[in-house]
């Protein structure tokens, strides 16, 4: 994955559960309109891995105005489990971050995100059985060097994105 940049960028790698998530859809689209214009004007190269087949893919895109060459499509799991990111539905759905996750949302907007994603929600089904319990995560590279990681708890319990921004803008 460290070939799509350079040895001197900086880049962020968000990973999401699966493309049907609307979890997933809230966070590309608030990826979308808040953390890649910022990370953009820093020179920063950022992009989102899901699980979903290229062709899930570009629908996606579609339908969260997240850029499909920022996508990557990871229908096998591959990176998911290089990294060992949590998956489960004990320790990760039913885990008490999951409705804190969702508390904090209606404490900071009234979870207008969320609802935006759940009122367009497409619930398309991961490729493979069992990738629905698939948790995602965050990574900051400099060059090849892994500078900040972050592995959701549980469903919906995504990285805090401003800490995100604030970390790789110091790095650029």
């Amino acid at each position: 994955m460290t070939s799509l940049w350079s040895d001197s960028d900086t880049a962020v790698v968000f990973w999401a559960r699966s493309m049907g998530c609307f979890f997933c859809q809230e966070l590309a689209r608030e990826l979308r309109a808040d953390v890649l214009p910022k990370l953009g004007a820093k020179g920063i190269k950022a992009f989102l891995v899901t699980i979903g087949t290229a062709e899930r893919g570009l629908e996606f895109a579609e339908l969260t105005g997240y850029p499909s060459d920022s996508l990557l499509a990871d229908p096998d799991n591959v990176t998911y489990n290089a990294l060992q990111l949590k998956k489960g539905v004990v320790d990760t759905f039913f885990n008490i971050e999951t409705p804190l996750a969702i508390k904090d949302r209606i404490v900071k907007d009234g979870a207008a995100g969320l609802r935006q994603a759940i009122s367009s929600w497409k619930p398309w089904i991961p490729p493979g059985q069992g990738q629905s319990r698939q948790q995602g995560g965050c990574y900051i590279f400099r060059g090849k060097e892994c500078v900040f990681e972050h592995k959701d708890k549980a469903t919906g319990a995504h990285v805090d994105l401003d800490k995100v921004v604030q970390i790789a803008t110091g790095l650029a």
